[in-house]
């Protein structure tokens, strides 16, 4: 009788405790929707995007667009195209893994400079030549460009002109070149296309001509920094031109 009531006594704690653990399952299963969504931003270093934000535009996409998220599967490629639309979101890649939970994966553009036109109008200027809107979230450090012939940069398919991809070209190397990034603040252009930089650090104006042979000209300029500011000194000169073949003038 004894081992009778001890055998029915475990039995019910077995089942008390196979309740208990579907009971704490579904509770986590409900309490656990948000984390459904898995977001991952790259490069983690930029900040134009939010997983909040991402997550805003996903959460509207629901409540305007239930076709995507219907009670059978996710238009996952449907989703796709919505979040490229995101300012900032080069490319979006959504899958799911084998629960069945999102996994959103967000390529960030990358702004090489900001350009401003006489209008007042502002963009970025991203690797690829697009141009997007300012972002609320984040300022991004890069050079500034402005002048009257930044008027030129908004036309359609301009980086896709021979002097546009000669711009885009030398913001690639100032960009990818630690030193140039750090020293650069601002470049003006002319209607010629002409370029003036003013830099971080020295008073001086900094004249490239147009962006052709950049490379060239930088490495004068890099002579007149490690040779002539060291025996001339700071302050020296106010103004210092790389666009004639040769030479380095300094007035």
């Amino acid at each position: 009788m004894k081992k009778t009531n001890k055998f029915q006594w475990g039995k019910w704690l077995l089942w008390l405790a196979i309740g208990s653990l579907l009971c704490f399952g579904s509770f986590i299963k409900e309490d656990s929707v948000t984390s459904k969504i898995s977001i991952s931003i790259k490069p983690p270093s930029s900040h134009f995007l939010s997983k909040k934000k991402v997550l805003e535009v996903i959460e509207e996409i629901k409540l305007t667009r239930p076709q995507i998220f219907n009670d059978k599967e996710v238009d996952l490629k449907s989703l796709e195209r919505n979040l490229d639309q995101i300012s900032f979101v080069k490319k979006a890649n959504v899958s799911k893994d084998i629960e069945g939970h999102l996994k959103v994966v967000i390529d960030q553009e990358i702004p090489l400079a900001r350009v401003i036109a006489s209008t007042d109008m502002q963009k970025y200027i991203c690797r690829n030549g697009t141009l997007i809107n300012l972002s609320k979230e984040f300022t991004a450090r890069v050079p500034l460009i402005t002048g009257k012939g930044t008027e030129k940069i908004f036309e359609k398919n301009y980086f896709k002109r021979k002097k546009g991809r000669m711009l885009l070209d030398f913001l690639h190397h100032i960009e990818n070149t630690p030193r140039w990034k750090a020293q650069f603040a601002q470049i003006t252009i002319d209607e010629k296309h002409n370029m003036t930089i003013y830099p971080q650090v020295g008073k001086e104006k900094i004249e490239m001509g147009k962006p052709n042979d950049f490379l060239k000209k930088l490495d004068k300029l890099e002579k007149y920094y490690k040779k002539i500011i060291p025996t001339k000194g700071w302050g020296t000169y106010s103004n210092v031109k790389l666009q004639y073949k040769g030479q380095i003038v300094c007035e």
